[in-house]
C-alpha cells in the first residue's frame, strides 16, 4: 500500500490507461521501472548511494577509533540505505528501490571494510617501517587497493557474511511493496 500518489504515478498511470495513444499498456510500464519515473530515481539512486558512502565512513570510522569491527553497524549500512530509498522517493516502493539499496549496502560494506584494512596496515607498516613510511600511504594509493583486492579473501571472513546478510536482507525489506494479499482465517 502506498503512502500517497505522486504526480509522477498518477501521470504514468494516466498514459497507461489510454494504451490507445501510447500504444503500451501498464504492465509495460511497470517492466521498465517498477512505475517509478526517472526522478524518483534518480533521487534514490543519489541517496542510497549518499547513505551507503557516509555508513561506510562511520563504520571504518568507528573500526579506526576503536580497533573493532562491529558487526551491527554493517547491518546499520543496509537500514540506512533502504530508509534513505524509501526517504528521497517520496515513500514509493518497488523493485528498483530494492535493488539500488541492496547494492548500496555492499558499496557501503566494502568501503568499511577498506577503511578498516587501510586502518590496519598503516599499523602494521609503522611496526615495521616506522611513523613516516605509515603516514605517506594514502588511502586512494592504488598499490593500496591492489592489496586490499590481493587480501581480501583473507580480510572477510564467514562471519563477515553474517553481518553482510543482514544488511543485504534489511536494505531489500524497507522499499518492498508490503503484501495486499494477505489471508484472514475466519
Amino acid at each position: 500500500m502506498r503512502c500517497h500518489r505522486t504526480p509522477e504515478r498518477a501521470a504514468l498511470e494516466a498514459r497507461a490507461a489510454d494504451n490507445t495513444q501510447t500504444g503500451t499498456d501498464a504492465s509495460m510500464i511497470d517492466a521498465q521501472h517498477g512505475g517509478l519515473s526517472n526522478a524518483i530515481l534518480l533521487r534514490a539512486a543519489l541517496a542510497t548511494t549518499a547513505a551507503a558512502v557516509l555508513g561506510g565512513l562511520v563504520w571504518g570510522g568507528i573500526v579506526a577509533a576503536t580497533g573493532t569491527e562491529i558487526g551491527f553497524v554493517a547491518w546499520g549500512i543496509g537500514l540506512l540505505t533502504g530508509g534513505a530509498a524509501i526517504l528521497l522517493s517520496k515513500g514509493e516502493r518497488g523493485l528498483p528501490l530494492q535493488l539500488m539499496a541492496v547494492v548500496s549496502s555492499i558499496l557501503g560494506i566494502a568501503i568499511g571494510k577498506y577503511i578498516s584494512f587501510y586502518v590496519a596496515l598503516k599499523g602494521v607498516v609503522a611496526e615495521e617501517s616506522g611513523a613516516e613510511a605509515a603516514e605517506s600511504l594514502s588511502p586512494f594509493s592504488s598499490e593500496v587497493f591492489s592489496f586490499f583486492q590481493e587480501v581480501s579473501s583473507e580480510i572477510f571472513s564467514p562471519f563477515d557474511l553474517v553481518w553482510v546478510g543482514l544488511s543485504v536482507l534489511t536494505a531489500w525489506r524497507i522499499p518492498k511493496i508490503a503484501d495486499t494479499t494477505a489471508s484472514t482465517d475466519a
